[in-house]
């Protein structure tokens, strides 16, 4: 995330945040699918913490993407550290 984040600081294209949150987006949906389609009441499901922590993953892209397409000044949050990639224990989920 920090350097997909810092790729776009440097370029002001956001192409990159898309290309990869389309990637997880698809991801998401086929874990999804397989979620519903073989784990529905298992309560020991092995997709269900992967698929927490996909969405996880999307959550922050998407945040992510929505500041850049916003024109928020993504350098000056960069450095105070308040972007949620920043302070989003993406490794709890595990």
């Amino acid at each position: 995330m920090d350097t997909l984040c810092q790729e776009y600081i440097h370029s002001g294209d956001y192409s990159g945040i898309w290309n990869i949150l389309s990637k997880v987006e698809e991801l998401e949906s086929r874990v999804h699918k397989l979620h519903w389609q073989q784990y529905w009441d298992d309560p020991e499901d092995p997709t269900k913490g992967i698929f927490k922590h996909i969405q996880s993953i999307s959550h922050v892209l998407e945040n992510l993407l929505t500041h850049a397409m916003e024109g928020v000044d993504m350098h000056g949050m960069y450095k105070r550290g308040v972007l949620l990639f920043q302070n989003y224990p993406l490794d709890a989920v595990y």
